[in-house]
């Protein structure tokens, strides 16, 4: 005959011992798991903020040595605007692609009061786009 009550107790015994060995193992995972996405959000913030920054940069680099070009006219501003010239393709959106390059006509033929009003045109226009560009910058880091 089976003593039920001394199975019981070995039965209770064993699960006891196989849930305080199988705890921790999950507990430990499911916190690597978290701790692993944790990260991954945290890189694509840096990712996210570093593009930000890079963006800035050079729009408002783009603006400065543009403005400096029409003001100075020397070869050194020429070779500043020329630095931020290509660059501002990258960021500016193909829409307003045909404003740059009106601006760069304007500057080659060596007309710069049409290029200044290019030029505060573009302004405008950046303005915009970074003020965009901070309210979801912001948008992101409040989440």
């Amino acid at each position: 005959m089976i003593d039920w009550s001394a199975t019981a107790a070995w039965i209770t015994l064993a699960l006891t011992l196989a849930i305080s060995i199988i705890s921790p193992v999950i507990s430990t995972y499911l916190s690597n798991k978290f701790q692993l996405k944790i990260r991954e959000y945290e890189k694509f913030d840096k990712e996210l903020e570093q593009h930000y920054l890079e963006k800035r940069e050079i729009l408002q680099g783009f603006i400065s040595n543009t403005g400096k070009l029409l003001n100075r006219r020397d070869t050194d501003s020429l070779k500043d605007y020329g630095e931020h010239f290509y660059l501002v393709y990258t960021y500016l959106p193909k829409d307003h692609w045909n404003k740059i390059d009106l601006l760069h006509q304007h500057i080659q033929s060596i007309d710069y009061e049409l290029a200044q009003t290019s030029l505060l045109e573009i302004s405008k226009i950046i303005a915009e786009l970074l003020e965009e560009s901070d309210r979801k910058n912001q948008s992101i880091r409040s989440k």
